[in-house]
């Protein structure tokens, strides 16, 4: 085993030299400055959700302002529902970052809150577990688990809710020998702030602090888990909310992806691949270069971190308690084994998520790795230049990523004068293909919606029941999830079917969309707009159509 794990009382550990408290965290902020200033030096750097999470934000604020609101014109499409729903926290910051600062300052912050706040979350926990600083390798693992895909995909109330779970396994785990009425009170408090982050971040807490008190030694060990037990007793109320509201998503259908080669050898190799949270960039590519090739996988971030970890842990005993080690691998083992999707109208990547978190916890139980006093520097070396790498390369994509993103986001703004302000709106995107696992474009006509009054029909958020933004049901009200559906199909064996569903989208709900952008060219789609609608705006990627006959149904806002 390249880690043997001892008791604590077994290794008389050398007092850690002192250090300030603060240093782990300049650490990490000078590894982060690079992708920072990528995000603040590029106007139209965005996440994958971000344009729809800000749109909704916007859209809650004008409900909650009740002068704003009579006036929202947003608000005869959409509702909203003021009710205990998960996926809460995230719109609730963008609320209040949006009250003080335009929408698209309020979106950086956003973006860099949630890259920071997890991976200095993971750095306290490390340090809590550890009981001094942490050798540079950890320091780049948190930096490197900060900068992940589900960051660029912008899952930011996930993303606030991987901060609640590190906070709160963190607190259990100061207080796991003095268990009291504080003990169940602080867990309670906590149970709450993360019902109201995300389902899956909630859960994976109750799993986490169930093994670590399970596997914990030392007094009072039942006295522990009763009082963390009453600490869950919260989730009884929330979690049968929740059940309800499950229900109207309709039966579970889980699904797993990866096994498409059945069940052996390169059946979990493609699982492993899938689930992989880390790497930003498809792993063809490379940052800034447009050839692709299987052999780019050579530099692929998670990779580097692989053996970068190998290297770290390599015939080095463990000064820690089993707990963090059987709990990362819980969540780890339980990723691989887990369903992707509940179902279609469930929400998706789950997998990822469960192996984030898991990777997580890993970070305490290796910041104990070492013999007496630690890792010796001269051991380090290896696994830091593997982890550097893996660093630089994931911080290369984030600027790659940054450069285009700017260049769509200024596409679609310089296309706002010709969409115009109070219009029915919703976009197609008829080339989606991308370098990056996050693709800006998904999204991005939600921007469209932003400060413009304007009804964005592909605002996906409001076709889903965790989320506080609901579509106003209704004849004439055009299926949310069919715009999405018809992007994606953009295989040219799925071409018959693409126009197929185009034309009957465009007959039936014409009446109620004012204006169509449609990103990239088709002639055959094109031809099927042009029945009802006349082309404004005709770009190298970007089309705004407008609808014929404005007033002959009297609809027109």
């Amino acid at each position: 085993m390249p880690v043997s794990l001892v008791r604590t009382s077994d290794v008389l550990a050398k007092p850690e030299p002192f250090t300030s408290p603060l240093t782990d965290y300049l650490r990490l902020l000078i590894l982060l400055i690079p992708t920072i200033a990528a995000i603040l030096a590029r106007p139209g750097f965005i996440t994958q959700d971000g344009p729809a999470h800000v749109y909704n934000a916007e859209i809650l604020r004008q409900t909650l302002t009740p002068f704003h609101g009579a006036q929202a014109f947003p608000l005869t499409a959409f509702d909203t529902r003021l009710e205990p729903l998960p996926n809460w926290a995230g719109h609730a910051t963008l609320i209040g970052l949006l009250s003080v600062l335009p929408a698209r300052a309020a979106d950086q912050a956003m973006i860099v809150l949630t890259l920071i706040g997890p991976a200095a979350l993971c750095i306290w926990l490390a340090r809590t577990v550890r009981g001094g600083s942490l050798p540079w390798p950890m320091v780049i693992l948190c930096a490197l688990l900060g900068l992940n895909w589900l960051w660029l995909l912008g899952f930011y109330s996930f993303l606030l809710g991987s901060m609640a779970f590190l906070l709160t396994v963190g607190c259990w785990w100061r207080l796991r020998d003095q268990p009291g009425p504080r003990l169940g009170l602080l867990v309670g408090l906590l149970m709450i702030v993360g019902y109201f982050c995300h389902p899956i971040s909630l859960t994976l807490t109750v799993l986490a602090l169930g093994v670590l008190c399970l596997s914990s030694t030392g007094k009072g060990w039942l006295t522990r888990a009763l009082w963390t037990v009453i600490g869950f007793t919260p989730l009884i109320p929330l979690g049968l909310t929740y059940r309800r509201l499950m229900g109207a998503g309709g039966e579970l259908a889980p699904t797993w992806a990866g096994f498409s080669k059945g069940f052996g050898l390169a059946s979990v190799a493609e699982r492993l691949l899938w689930i992989e949270p880390i790497t930003l960039g498809r792993r063809t590519a490379l940052p800034f270069a447009s050839s692709e090739s299987r052999l780019n996988g050579l530099a692929a971030p998670a990779l580097w971190l692989g053996l970068g970890l190998l290297f770290y842990c390599w015939k080095r005993q463990c000064r820690s308690p089993r707990p963090w080690f059987l709990a990362s691998a819980a969540l780890l083992g339980l990723a691989f084994l887990a369903p992707d999707s509940m179902g279609p109208t469930h929400g998706h990547y789950l997998t990822q998520r469960v192996v984030w978190l898991g990777l997580m916890l890993l970070v305490p139980a290796l910041a104990t790795v070492g013999g007496n006093g630690g890792p010796s520097p001269r051991s380090l070396r290896l696994p830091t230049a593997c982890l550097g790498i893996a660093l630089v390369v994931q911080t290369a994509f984030v600027w790659d990523y940054a450069r285009e993103s700017n260049r769509l986001f200024d596409a679609y703004t310089k296309a706002l004068p010709a969409v115009g302000q109070k219009q029915r709106l919703a976009g197609l995107f008829l080339d989606l293909r991308g370098r990056f696992r996050a693709n800006p474009l998904v999204h991005l006509d939600c921007w469209l919606g932003v400060g413009t009054q304007n009804v964005v029909w592909s605002n996906y958020e409001a076709a889903y029941y965790y989320f506080p933004v609901r579509v106003r049901p209704g004849p004439d009200t055009p299926p949310i999830r069919e715009f999405e559906a018809i992007s994606i199909m953009d295989a040219p064996k799925d071409a018959p079917e693409r126009l197929a569903r185009w034309t009957t989208l465009l007959d039936t709900y014409h009446p109620a969309i004012d204006r169509l952008v449609l990103w990239g060219h088709n002639p055959e789609l094109e031809r099927a707009t042009e029945k009802e609608y006349t082309r404004t705006l005709n770009g190298t990627f970007l089309q705004v159509w407008a609808r014929r006959n404005p007033h002959k149904n009297g609809d027109e806002p």
